[in-house]
């Protein structure tokens, strides 16, 4: 994806592409594009979203590691948090 795609894209048309275009957790998308990938079906989709995605609340972490499984990856999450 382009990173520019987030600057001039509709929200409503971003959380339509979360998990299918590669490269959508770039830094500054709006938080109804957030709230899609934390609740996306594919770890995969919010792993990325977890690595990349800078500034999202403490509600948002919350509810990305909240969702996990207890486990290793629940951890990694975790510390990417803090």
């Amino acid at each position: 994806m382009v990173a520019g795609l987030s600057h001039i894209a509709p929200p409503e048309d971003l959380v339509r592409l979360v998990g299918v275009v590669n490269g959508l957790a770039v830094l500054d998308l709006p938080a109804e594009v957030v709230d899609a990938a934390i609740t996306h079906p594919d770890r995969k989709v919010r792993w990325q979203l977890a690595e990349l995605q800078r500034g999202m609340s403490i509600d948002q972490w919350a509810r990305l590691i909240a969702d996990e499984p207890a486990g290793a990856y629940r951890r990694r999450l975790q510390a990417l948090a803090v």
